[in-house]
Formats: C-alpha cells, structure tokens, sequence
C-alpha cells in the first residue's frame, strides 16, 4: 500500500492510536493494533477476507438499489 500511495509509513517505532487517530502511549487507551503505518487514501483500499474476493454483483438479487437481509450462508 506504501508502494501505491494510499499508505505512508513513519520512521518511528509502531504505536497505538485511539478511535479519533490520536496517538496514545497505553495499550488500554488504544483502539485496534500498534502501526507504523496510516492510510492516507482510505477510500482507495479495497479489504477481503478469507472467503474469496469475489466482487461480482452478477445475480446478487439488488433490484433498483433495494436493500435487503439475506442468509448469511448464501452467496451473492
């Protein structure tokens, strides 16, 4: 990600920040895991899991942007 530009990543030691971005110095205060690394272009990066990445919306049953539940063992 560093590599693309959505990323940068500090010469420092990897740190905790709160849920505003804030760094703090105890584990307890954090929100998440320590980085040394902040995503500059959020709204760039794309997160899979381990189930696959497929990003097809081919027969995911959305209609005119109708939102519904599904099961979540079924497939989009």
């Amino acid at each position: 990600m560093v590599n693309c530009g959505v990323a940068v990543k500090w010469e420092d030691k990897p740190q905790w920040f709160n849920h505003d971005g804030a760094p703090v110095e105890r584990e307890k205060d954090a929100y998440g895991r320590k980085t040394q690394f902040e995503l500059v272009h959020p709204e760039k990066v794309f997160f899979v899991d381990e189930v696959r990445s497929n990003t097809s919306q081919k027969n995911d049953r959305n209609i005119g942007g109708e939102k519904f539940l599904i099961d979540p063992d079924s497939q989009a």
